[in-house]
C-alpha cells in the first residue's frame, strides 16, 4: 500500500510562458468564469444536482410517506450501448421539463411525463448523460465508432456537437466550460461552440466525475488520487490548449473515486474505495476530508466500496457497500453485500448515526436529499432485488420503502417528485 501524501506539482512553467510570449500573447490573468449552475437551484440541472456534486436540493420536499408512481415512460433498451454504469441516460430537471437521453433526446413535461419535442440522432448516434445550464441542454452520445458531446436548446434546436472523444461520462457545465470526464483523461469544452479548450491526462479508468467551485476544479484520478486545479486560466487557454495548473494532490491507499463533493468552507468530501473486489476486510474502504488547501482534515472507514457522498445542510452522507460473503463462481467471484450509509459532521468526521441494510450494498448509485430525507437506492445483485427508502436526516430511521423492479441508476429531485432512471431502461415519477 502507498502511505497517503499530499504532494504538490506546477504543470505551467517559464518555457509555457516564453512560447506564449512569442505569439505575442500577454499572460494577463482573468478571474474565475461566472457559475451559472450553482447549488440553490430549484431544479435537478447537473447529476448530482450542482456543480459541488452535493447531490442536495434545499428547494425541494421529496415524497414524506408511501409514493405514488404518477407517470412512467420507455426510455431505451438496456443492451448494446445502454449496458453498463457509465452509459446509462440520466435526466435532470428545469422548470417544468425533465430532459432525457436514450435512442433520441427529448423533453418531457414534469406533469404527466409527455413529450414536449424529440431530437432524434443521426448516423447511429444515441444520447446518454445529460446536463442544463441557461437554456441548452448538453448530452453526451455514442455513434458506432466514436463518442461526442452536442448542445441542443430548450427547444429542441441542436447548436453544436463535438465527435472523436472516447468512453466519456456525464458532463458538467460550469461558466464557460463544460467538462467532459473520460477513460484516462478530462475534456474542457467551449460551452458556446463545442470547441476544445483542454484536455488533463488524469491516468484512471475512469475518471470521476468532477466538482466544481468558483476558482478551483476537483476530480478523482483513481490510484492517482484526489487533484485539485487552478479555474483562474489565462485567456490564451484555447489557442494553447493548455490545461490548468494542479495545486495539490492527495495520493490515497486505495482508488480515489467515483467524485468528490464540496460542502460549506469549501471542504472537498471524497471516497476511497475498492470498486467491485469481494473483500470481506472493512478497512480498505474511506471517506477523506479535506480543506481548499490540501490539509486532510479527517479520513473514516467507510466499508469496501462507495458512492459520491451528498453534502446537505451541516451533514456529509455515505452510502458504501461492504462484502459480506464470497461465492467462487469459478469464472467469476461473486459477492453478498451489505450497504451502510453514514451521517457524518463535516467538521470531524464524528458519525451521527449509521444504518445498515443486509444484503442491499451492490451497485455504486448516490442517494439524494432534500435536506428531510435522504432517498437511498438498494440493490443486492445476488438475489436481484432492487428497493428505493426514503431515510430521516436526523435519525436515519426509515420513513418508507419501495419495492422496485429494476435496479435504480439515477435520482434526480425537483419540487415536490423524485424522479428515477432504471437499469430497465424505464424513467418514472414518485410523489
Amino acid at each position: 500500500m502507498k502511505t497517503p501524501s499530499i504532494s504538490r506539482r506546477a504543470l505551467l512553467g517559464a518555457t509555457g510562458v516564453g512560447a506564449v510570449a512569442t505569439l505575442g500573447l500577454s499572460a494577463r490573468k482573468r478571474g474565475p468564469d461566472s457559475i451559472s449552475t450553482r447549488e440553490r437551484s430549484p431544479g435537478w440541472p447537473l447529476l448530482h444536482h450542482d456543480t459541488r456534486n452535493t447531490g442536495y436540493n434545499p428547494h425541494a420536499t421529496g415524497p414524506e410517506s408511501d409514493p405514488d408512481v404518477r407517470w412512467r415512460v420507455e426510455r431505451f433498451d438496456p443492451e448494446g450501448r445502454f449496458r453498463g454504469y457509465l452509459n446509462f441516460p440520466t435526466p435532470v430537471v428545469s422548470g417544468d421539463t425533465v430532459f432525457v437521453g436514450g435512442r433520441s433526446l427529448s423533453a418531457l413535461r414534469v406533469g404527466d411525463g409527455r413529450e414536449r419535442w424529440s431530437v432524434e440522432g443521426g448516423d447511429g448516434e444515441t444520447f446518454h448523460g445529460t446536463a442544463f445550464a441557461d437554456d441548452t441542454v448538453f448530452a453526451t452520445t455514442q455513434y458506432p465508432e466514436t463518442s461526442g458531446v452536442t448542445a441542443v436548446t430548450s427547444a429542441g434546436e441542436r447548436r453544436w456537437r463535438k465527435t472523436g472523444l472516447h468512453r466519456i461520462q456525464t458532463p458538467l457545465v460550469a461558466g464557460i466550460a463544460v467538462y467532459v470526464p473520460g477513460d484516462d483523461r478530462l475534456v474542457a469544452l467551449d460551452r458556446s461552440s463545442g470547441a476544445e479548450r483542454w484536455t488533463a491526462e488524469t491516468g484512471s479508468r475512469p475518471t470521476g466525475h468532477p466538482a466544481v467551485t468558483d476558482d478551483a476544479l476537483y476530480t478523482a484520478e483513481g490510484w492517482d488520487g484526489l487533484a485539485a486545479r487552478d479555474r483562474r486560466n489565462a485567456f490564451y487557454e484555447i489557442p494553447l490548449q493548455t490545461p490548468p495548473r494542479v495545486r495539490w494532490r492527495y495520493d490515497p491507499d486505495e482508488r480515489a473515486y467515483p467524485a468528490p463533493a464540496v460542502g460549506d468552507r469549501g471542504r472537498v468530501f471524497v471516497p476511497e474505495t475498492e470498486e467491485w473486489y469481494p473483500n470481506r476486510d472493512e478497512g480498505p474502504g474511506k471517506l477523506a476530508a479535506f480543506d481548499p488547501d490540501g490539509s486532510r482534515r479527517w479520513t473514516e472507514s467507510g466499508g469496501t466500496f462507495g458512492t459520491s457522498p451528498v453534502v446537505a445542510d451541516g451533514t456529509v452522507f455515505y452510502k458504501c457497500g461492504t462484502n459480506t460473503e464470497t461465492k467462487d463462481m469459478g469464472e467469476y467471484v461473486e459477492s453478498h453485500s451489505d450497504a451502510r450509509i453514514t451521517a457524518h459532521d463535516p467538521a470531524d468526521g464524528t458519525a451521527r448515526w449509521t444504518r445498515t441494510v443486509e444484503s442491499f450494498g451492490d451497485w455504486q448509485i448516490a442517494p439524494v436529499s432534500d435536506g428531510h430525507r435522504l432517498y437511498v437506492p438498494l440493490h443486492d445483485d445476488v438475489d436481484e432485488r432492487s428497493a428505493l427508502v426514503a431515510l430521516n436526516v436526523e435519525t436515519g430511521t426509515t420513513e418508507w420503502r419501495r419495492t422496485l423492479e429494476s435496479p435504480a441508476y439515477h435520482l434526480a429531485l425537483a419540487g415536490g417528485t423524485l424522479f428515477v432512471s432504471t437499469e430497465a431502461g424505464t424513467v418514472f415519477a414518485l410523489e
